[in-house]
């Protein structure tokens, strides 16, 4: 078995056989989790400011790549400047799956624009401020619609790609992410907050937390499999914005968190938006919608909290904002759930299976019934619930599998961890992703 870590973030598996990717979703949900209490703020956001000041002029445009940030916890080290451009460039911390920016205030004006290129573990966009946060102008983690190639179309920092559409050979694709659209000539769209447009029964479905802990973007859009057309849309990422003081999006504000749009129905979930301070006001706008406002279908989650508890009547929100208190910036104890085994190959413990970014690539020997040992942590949902092992090929039909019920190996030194097993479970030829999913409910 040959070992090897390349530009892959996800888990590459081959010897005779083509490559297989595998993904982990951090506890994906239809509800959210139980037995995980969060720690609640009176609020501080936890920012050092290392980042310093974010100002964007006045009609300036300003790409954030999200790759320069520095590997390690967010709270452990200060921002650096890794390319010398006059800009701090924020910490990926694998734990949290999440890049975080420690700013000391938060100014986006007028006409200005900000936008992201995804990190090699496709992470959503943490903004702490230690004062302020206004928004002017326009703040955007927006998947990107689907192409008229054989490229899938990239989710926001957060979401998943869309599905390829058909060319003359092979088939179509479905969109990735725990709610992906299931490919076809009238393909389905992303699911997120809600379910996605035209899936039938097994896909397209809603997962995550109105809350956003876990923060999570959008499911990609179906394929095309038809001739002609696009493929489906990249699912909006996510982003959590959180201050101190006071965010105020003005009139000429937006955040969007959309879902890229494909062909017909086939178009990527919305994302996420999470907004945490004393007070949230302005009469701007916050949106995180399907690629398609038409189809009505496929919204992402918006979340706003404030000391009332109650949103700002003046902001447009669509979809309607999950109102509540301040809550922690990540949960103290996060459920998780990832892929432990394949057979005799063990994924990195950070890995994320994409077929549009790449880190982290594993190549071993697997046959095509494999067995796949599922890990879960700090999740209290009775043991007899499965979990869920999405099947995603590269081109052609998706497939589902279920577990076994949850033991607990070590109850005694470690009660937290539980493992189940999804028995032969059969790997396509080519390239596939693999997503566990875990329905619990939380408080």
């Amino acid at each position: 078995m040959t070992i090897s870590h390349t530009r892959d973030s996800s888990t590459r598996i081959s010897a005779n056989r083509p490559w297989l990717r595998i993904a982990m979703v951090v506890a994906s949900a239809t509800t959210t989790l139980l037995g995980v209490t969060p720690k609640i703020m009176a609020y501080q956001t936890g920012s050092n400011g290392s980042d310093g000041m974010l100002l964007v002029l006045e009609n300036e445009s300003l790409i954030i790549d999200l790759g320069k940030a520095t590997n390690s916890p967010w709270f452990q080290h200060d921002s650096v400047d890794t390319d010398n451009d006059g800009r701090k460039d924020g910490i990926y911390d694998a734990t949290e799956w999440a890049v975080v920016f420690q700013y000391t205030s938060i100014e986006i004006q007028a006409g200005a624009t900000v936008t992201f290129i995804n990190h090699p573990k496709g992470a959503p966009v943490v903004w702490l401020s230690q004062t302020d946060a206004i928004i002017a102008g326009t703040v955007s983690v927006d998947g990107m619609d689907g192409t008229a190639d054989t490229n899938r179309a990239p989710g926001g920092p957060g979401g998943f790609s869309g599905g390829v559409r058909r060319s003359s050979s092979p088939a179509a694709s479905a969109g990735e992410g725990p709610g992906g659209g299931q490919p076809g000539c009238d393909p389905g769209g992303g699911g997120f907050g809600t379910a996605g447009f035209d899936n039938g029964t097994d896909f397209g479905k809603p997962y995550g937390s109105p809350r956003l802990l876990p923060l999570i973007g959008g499911s990609g859009g179906g394929g095309l499999t038809c001739s002609g057309g696009v493929g489906g849309g990249g699912g909006g990422g996510a982003i959590l914005i959180a201050a101190n003081d006071t965010i105020t999006i003005a009139a000429t504000g937006l955040i969007t968190a959309n879902g890229g749009d494909g062909w017909d129905t086939g178009v990527g979930s919305g994302g996420g938006i999470r907004l945490v301070a004393d007070v949230v006001d302005g009469n701007g706008a916050l949106s995180a919608i399907c690629g398609n406002a038409a189809f009505n279908a496929g919204d992402g989650r918006i979340r706003v909290e404030t000391l009332s508890g109650s949103p700002p009547t003046l902001l447009a929100s669509n979809p309607p904002p999950s109102p509540g208190t301040p809550g922690p910036v990540f949960l103290e104890a996060p459920p998780k759930i990832r892929i432990k085994r394949i057979q005799s190959v063990f994924p990195p413990l950070d890995p994320f299976g994409s077929f549009v970014r790449s880190e982290d690539a594993l190549i071993a020997s697997v046959t095509s019934a494999a067995i796949v040992e599922l890990e879960a942590e700090n999740v209290d949902s009775p043991l007899s619930v499965p979990a869920t092992l999405i099947i995603v090929p590269a081109f052609g039909t998706p497939m589902k599998a279920t577990s076994s019920a949850w033991t607990i190996p070590d109850p005694v030194m470690n009660p937290n961890i539980r493992t189940a097993t999804v028995p032969m479970v059969m790997i396509p030829e080519g390239r596939s992703v693999l997503v566990a999913k875990l329905s619990m409910e939380m408080p």
